[in-house]
């Protein structure tokens, strides 16, 4: 069985490559987001030395209705809200379920 890829026009493989990279590139920020969300600084440190500011005014005016200065471990809780993330006392932290604590169900609905 042939691949996707091959199996679509170039310029059909081509936007799939741009997306796939796109993807990626947006993977690994958030991967490195979690971890930085993980250290002690995390509470004080201000995300926007973090991420690109306009990650967080358009956060904050979607959980807040308003433009606030938002620290690392705020904004990675605020994603993970909006992504379902309740932060409940009994809830891991969120991330994939890469902690010591006991991942949350994942639905695939």
């Amino acid at each position: 069985m042939p691949g996707l890829i091959s199996t679509c026009g170039d310029s059909e493989a081509r936007q799939i490559s741009y997306s796939s990279a796109l993807l990626s590139l947006l993977a690994v920020t958030l991967v490195n987001l979690r971890q930085k969300a993980r250290q002690p600084e995390a509470e004080t440190q201000p995300a926007r030395e973090v991420v690109d500011p306009l990650w967080v005014s358009v956060l904050s005016l979607r959980l807040y209705e308003e433009e606030r200065d938002l620290t690392v471990k705020q904004l990675f809780l605020g994603l993970a809200k909006l992504g379902g993330y309740m932060n409940r006392s009994r809830d891991a932290w969120p991330g994939w379920g890469l902690s010591s604590q006991k991942a949350p169900p994942m639905s695939l609905h």
